[in-house]
């Protein structure tokens, strides 16, 4: 049984409809509930999906959802989301995850997936190891595209080459990422945003160095 969840804000955007998936033939996932309204579920699986600027939401609607066992899989970029939480939550199981997908923001609060699906997963709480070996069984027999991340930080910092570079590049100069590899002055820009963010990462000394002829 599977129940979606959504912040307020976005539910009242999209009047109540959910997520456009065009590439499974325009399937659209309809919010169950809102976040803030949550009856006790006690959820064997907690995916977040939530922007990182609504974290602070966790601390309010977990506890609702969670019991000993459950298993938290944080899909969002960034570094340190992890600990965060643990921080807070000493008890849960936690995944880290990246998403690796083609999105387009097509009005306010309506973002429609266009292509890729590929994500990666790793594990943060060490006790985990047969739950989180149970739940990227139960994806990959779902026909999800699955990565195991051997460490969880360094799969992070691969995946902020590409954000950090793209990401804010297209918002500042506002345009999109096939404009900025067509022209040589940004796809510059962009190559060496994306070597700047290496050398931050090897720098900090993660277990598996970003290269950049392997990105």
């Amino acid at each position: 049984n599977v129940i979606y969840l959504c912040v307020r804000q976005h539910l009242t955007n999209t009047s109540g409809e959910g997520a456009d998936c065009r590439q499974y033939g325009e399937k659209l996932f309809l919010f169950d509930r809102l976040i803030g309204f949550l009856a006790e579920l006690d959820a064997d699986i907690i995916i977040v999906c939530l922007k990182t600027t609504y974290n602070h939401l966790l601390k309010s609607f977990l506890p609702h959802l969670v019991k000993n066992d459950s298993l938290v899989v944080l899909i969002q970029n960034g570094l340190g989301l992890e600990s965060d939480l643990q921080k807070e939550f000493p008890d849960i199981n936690i995944v880290g995850g990246m998403a690796f997908i083609c999105t387009q923001k097509i009005g306010e609060g309506h973002i429609r997936h266009l292509d890729y699906g590929k994500l990666t997963l790793g594990l943060h709480t060490p006790k985990a190891k047969d739950l989180f070996d149970s739940l990227t069984n139960d994806l990959i027999d779902a026909g999800l595209e699955i990565e195991i991340a051997p460490d969880l930080q360094s799969a992070r910092w691969r995946k902020l080459v590409w954000n950090i570079a793209y990401n804010g590049t297209t918002v500042v100069l506002n345009t999109d990422t096939k404009q900025l590899m067509d022209n040589a002055s940004t796809r510059q820009l962009v190559t060496d945003l994306m070597i700047e963010v290496m050398n931050g990462a090897n720098a900090c000394g993660i277990q598996y160095p970003i290269e950049m002829r392997k990105l």
